[in-house]
């Protein structure tokens, strides 16, 4: 235990520091001193911490290990967090992807086969990509990243823009990611889909 000076309480705050890889994990041992205070508060104490520790204290997030182990209910927790995979791009008819196609600003109008197919692409995306990804949350500033696989099975189908043409069979997958530091993974799921 490491006790950081903080002189908004007169006394010290007790911190535990944990180091797991590359991440620090700052764990807050008074949560009822925390949840006494207003988030202006907690938010300064977090920057002091970091200050403290140093820009180290904030690397680590997005580690490959954890991104490589997403469970299948990952399209749910994305989808719930803002996402539209499961809405947008899963199990959609093919009036639906040429109405689509035609309708909206889009290069292509694409879906999953099923939830299921959908769930085993996005895992194996993440999966092929995670080093690129830890790279991405570790060491760039953008804040949205796209990344794409060639899958050796079908995962689905699509309509180019403009087109009534179904095409099937589609074996490559998009995920779109936004970065999100709330996240174990660093990241949220925008979207994925597959790629004519």
């Amino acid at each position: 235990m490491t006790s950081i000076p903080w002189g908004g309480f007169g006394t010290l705050l007790k911190i535990g520091l944990i180091k797991a890889g590359e991440k620090i994990i700052v764990k807050q041992a008074e949560k009822e001193v925390i949840n006494t205070v207003d988030k202006e508060i907690v938010n300064k104490l977090d920057k002091e911490i970091v200050e403290q520790l140093g820009k180290d204290a904030t690397k680590g997030v997005g580690n490959p290990k954890i991104i490589r182990s997403v469970g299948n209910d990952i399209l749910d927790i994305m989808e719930s967090n803002g996402g539209h995979t499961l809405e947008k791009h899963v199990s959609k008819s093919n009036e639906d992807l040429i109405k689509r196609a035609i309708q909206e600003d889009v290069e292509a109008a694409t879906c999953y086969t099923n939830k299921s197919t959908a769930t085993k692409a996005v895992q194996e995306n993440l999966r092929k990509n995670a080093d690129e990804i830890s790279k991405w949350l570790n060491e760039e500033s953008t804040g949205k990243k796209i990344f794409d696989v060639e899958h050796e099975y079908s995962i689905g189908k699509g309509v180019l823009e403009n087109s009534k043409q179904v095409m099937y069979n589609l074996s490559k997958s998009r995920v779109v990611l936004i970065r999100d530091s709330s996240s174990e993974l660093g990241f949220r799921i925008l979207t994925s889909f597959p790629l004519p």
